[in-house]
């Protein structure tokens, strides 16, 4: 990425390290940064790792070690964690599909294949919010 515009990308190469620690690209927030990897996945060929899934509202990372080992380190900080994706996502609301054609995959009302404008409304959770009473939780409060 030699240019960002209003948090897309303007050629066709992955971000190297001098553009992910330019203050314009550290200022992208997390959710923008997903967005642009995965238009990035179908134009750089890597949509068997990591793209969206059809109807373009969830996306889904098919190939776990490949996305730790090669891609997620090219986008966020992370590096090659991706517990710590899964959190980022979690913290941003993104929630995990249990079931159905798109199990597995995450998706947020918010986050659309082809309209970045809506990113911003991806907002990050405070601490606070992020934990949501499980079942078992909910049950005891109510007994």
């Amino acid at each position: 990425i030699s240019k960002m515009t209003l948090g897309r990308t303007t050629n066709c190469q992955m971000p190297t390290t001098e553009t992910r620690r330019s203050a314009e690209y550290e200022a992208i927030s997390f959710p923008m940064k997903l967005h642009i990897m995965l238009e990035d996945a179908e134009t750089k060929g890597f949509q068997d790792i990591v793209s969206w899934q059809s109807g373009g509202k969830s996306f889904k990372v098919m190939n776990v070690a490949r996305f730790s080992g090669e891609i997620m380190g090219l986008y966020f900080h992370q590096g090659t964690k991706y517990k710590s994706f899964q959190r980022q996502l979690n913290i941003y609301g993104f929630r995990r599909i249990q079931s159905g054609v798109r199990k597995g995959g995450y998706a947020h009302s918010s986050f659309i294949r082809g309209v970045t404008d809506i990113c911003k409304l991806v907002i990050r959770r405070n601490n606070k919010t992020t934990a949501l009473p499980t079942c078992v939780e909910t049950q005891k409060v109510r007994a």
